[in-house]
């Protein structure tokens, strides 16, 4: 089952995506709601720790894998 995070303005409007779209999202805000910790993990990939800014930017992976992407298209994994 998925589980995702959203925001959304107490005025109203769009929500916004701030989770990966498939596998499992848990978060821990902090007592100011700045800051979020996402723990997400899925079928294909191993739990995955994050920090984020309230507006969703990742700001450190804390545990697991930083994957970036390539010149040539292809996902470079770095252990965390």
């Amino acid at each position: 089952m998925d589980t995702e995070l959203y925001s959304v303005s107490i005025k109203g409007g769009e929500t916004k995506l701030l989770s990966p779209t498939t596998g499992s999202s848990n978060v821990a805000f902090s007592k100011t709601f700045k800051y979020y910790i996402l723990y997400h993990n899925d079928a294909n990939s191993p739990n995955r720790v994050s920090l984020h800014s309230n507006d969703g930017k990742e700001i450190r992976v804390l545990e697991g894998k930083r994957c970036i992407k390539g010149k040539d298209g292809f996902n470079v994994a770095f252990s965390g």
